[in-house]
């Protein structure tokens, strides 16, 4: 009985006791003579000790990983590295005043998973435990930095920066496109299952909206979504089918439709609150707003880094003379990008891209490559002060009740490329025409002309007074 009650100890796990730091006072006592004694001895080999357990301790794995579970705990296992480096004497006996930038660098390191991302900007991305991205905002790591080392000026947290870039590997980011970041885990597609936040998994963003997968629509006051998608497009259940693939297609930033949608009507029809859903379920944080005319802008899309989806409302541009970067990020090809202070450098965007406007801008280019890259959106409908439900945008598409309806419905969509329903394609029939003078003066006036030969003089006379006209 007693050896099994040995073995049964011996293989029962047994928690370190953790010792306090030494004081000095306890090492200090007073002789028959009232002469303060030190036992220095006493306190220096205690004190090698209580450093020896305490480095054993929180650099064990299974302690780092307990304690990288949400800021507040790294917040505390940082105090302990820093309690342990300044105890610890330097060479000459004397215990350091402050942590320097390599060792800041190296505790954040070796406690937390620090990437360096995989374009050639050498961008630095650290685990968040509680949100489950990469942080890639130079403030987040000045406040890691901070709870390191306290007393250091920008300067010097900025140094720290650099060498964490130096002790970093490239590591590419996430580019599944079945893998969603939602709010409470990874939405995985293909098994329509809902994964935990891993490090393994290299995302920047998160949508704003939990996965819930019991979400029913709601009904507030008569109205639901369902029906309101279906009154928006006046009733044409293809369109409505679209509309919900535009926002499946918002909700992941890993994979490019090839389209660039443009939602097109003359106002107060819908389309800012269409948006609005849109922004509302991602994230406002997680859209980065360009216009179809800033795409050629020197640091324009320096913004869409780390953002889910793109969206430019009520462009007002009547002729896109550059259209090379707006399809360059519409395709998922490569486009160069540049922030302020920064060297310029190449990125690809494999984000859905929407543009929100009155009428549709001309296009230098007009070959089918151009056509083909549009997805054109008719909103139609148009509200009157009697009919315009103001609560719709500002309190119903907000509830969290309707975002995870939404949500839930928009994941359970498996589709490569969008539809195109009849509708899109007469708009993009006449775009084409509108798009193009000589197209448009062909389709004009060929089918009036009895003759098959004509003079050049006459022809270019007439499309001349023709494109005066249209213009």
């Amino acid at each position: 009985m007693t050896d099994q009650l040995e073995q049964l100890v011996a293989e029962t796990p047994q928690e370190t006791i953790r010792s306090p730091k030494p004081k000095i006072e306890d090492f200090t006592d007073y002789g028959e003579d009232g002469k303060k004694v030190v036992n220095i001895a006493g306190y220096q080999e205690n004190l090698k000790n209580w450093l020896e357990q305490e480095k054993e301790i929180i650099n064990s794995p299974d302690y780092v990983k307990a304690e990288t579970q949400t800021l507040r705990a790294v917040r505390k296992l940082f105090f302990e590295h820093r309690n342990l480096f300044l105890s610890t004497s330097k060479e000459d006996g004397k215990p350091p005043k402050s942590l320097n930038p390599l060792e800041t660098a190296r505790v954040i390191y070796k406690t937390l998973k620090v990437i360096k991302l995989d374009h050639q900007s050498g961008l630095l991305g650290v685990y968040n435990p509680e949100l489950g991205i990469y942080e890639t905002n130079e403030n987040f790591f000045h406040r890691l930095i901070y709870w390191l080392e306290p007393s250091y000026s920008q300067a010097r947290s900025k140094e720290v920066l650099f060498k964490l870039e130096t002790l970093s590997e490239i590591k590419q980011q996430t580019a599944e496109a079945h893998l969603i970041p939602v709010a409470n885990g990874i939405f995985n597609k293909k098994t329509q299952q809902l994964e935990p936040f891993s490090p393994k998994y290299v995302f920047t963003s998160t949508i704003a909206t939990k996965y819930n997968a019991k979400a029913k629509v709601p009904n507030i006051n008569g109205w639901n979504i369902d029906d309101w998608l279906l009154d928006l497009m006046s009733g044409d259940k293809e369109l409505v089918s679209l509309l919900w693939q535009i926002i499946s297609a918002s909700t992941n930033g890993n994979y490019s439709y090839r389209k660039g949608v443009w939602l097109v009507g003359k106002g107060n029809d819908g389309k800012g609150t269409f948006q609005s859903l849109i922004m509302n379920l991602i994230g406002r944080e997680n859209v980065a707003s360009v216009k179809a005319e800033q795409f050629s802008e020197r640091f324009a899309l320096s913004q869409v880094i780390g953002k889910t989806c793109i969206i430019g409302d009520d462009s007002q541009v009547s002729y896109l003379d550059n259209a090379g970067n707006y399809f360059s990020v519409v395709t998922g090809d490569p486009v160069p990008i540049e922030a302020k202070g920064k060297q310029p450098t190449l990125a690809v965007f494999n984000k859905l891209v929407i543009q929100s406007t009155n009428f549709l801008p001309k296009f230098r280019n007009k070959s089918n490559g151009t056509y083909r890259r549009l997805l054109i959106v008719p909103f139609e409908k148009s509200f009157t002060a009697d009919n315009d439900d103001w609560k719709i945008k500002d309190d119903y598409i907000k509830r969290t009740d309707v975002l995870e309806y939404v949500l839930k419905i928009a994941l359970s969509l498996n589709f490569d490329k969008f539809d195109e329903p009849k509708a899109t394609q007469g708009l993009l029939d006449d775009f084409k025409i509108s798009n193009d003078n000589v197209l448009a003066f062909v389709n004009d006036m060929f089918e009036e002309f009895v003759s098959d030969f004509l003079p050049t003089t006459f022809l270019s006379a007439l499309y001349r007074d023709g494109v005066k006209m249209r213009e």
